[in-house]
């Protein structure tokens, strides 16, 4: 029998699901580390060589309790939909002198009605934001890690040094970026939330 500090060992349907989690995970788990459950069971794992070994102190732990102790860390900062994958920053120059960076969105603070989405094109993070659709859906994922879906409900074209034009009623998002590589033209999607 083998065991480790007094535990006996772990059940195979346990240490199956461990192994699944471990495959499936984007991340490597780190070794000799302790994880809470929400049941307050904890959960030490450890990784190395060949095997993976998992032991709980909770007799009979359930194999969902376990792969929870396993979840990856929360989405921050980030915009996600069809073909974006960026990371998302403020800009709050409200006279717009400050060149806005080309290595993330941003969520330009000056606007105070929703949420406005800015971004480069052109080799930018917005590039396949060009080419969204009425129906996509966009998830921004706040600092808090919390998710926020917007659906595109349409688009209004502008002019750079324009005024930004109101969206229409409901509009909880805006996503605006460049159509021409000067800047001239620009496009403004607004989303609602879904």
């Amino acid at each position: 029998m083998n065991s480790h500090c007094g535990r006996p060992q772990v059940l195979a349907l346990q240490l199956g699901v461990v192994i699944l989690a471990l495959l499936a995970a984007p991340a490597v788990a780190r070794a000799d580390s302790l994880y809470a459950t929400a049941a307050g069971s904890r959960h030490y794992s450890s990784v190395g060589g060949i095997g993976t070994a998992l032991h709980t102190d909770t007799p009979g732990a359930s194999a969902g309790a376990i792969t929870s102790a396993l979840r990856t860390p929360r989405i921050r900062n980030r915009l996600i939909g069809p073909h974006l994958d960026v990371g998302v920053s403020t800009y709050s120059d409200c006279t717009g002198r400050t060149e806005l960076t080309r290595a993330t969105a941003a969520i330009d603070t000056c606007v105070t009605w929703d949420v406005y989405f800015l971004g480069h094109s052109f080799g930018g993070p917005f590039t396949s934001l060009t080419h969204a659709y009425n129906g996509e859906v966009l998830t921004w994922y706040n600092a808090a890690g919390v998710a926020h879906r917007y659906v595109i409900r349409g688009h209004q074209y502008t002019y750079a040094l324009g005024p930004v034009d109101i969206p229409p009623h409901g509009t909880a998002a805006q996503f605006q970026t460049c159509l021409t590589p000067t800047g001239s033209r620009i496009i403004t999607f607004y989303a609602t939330s879904a």
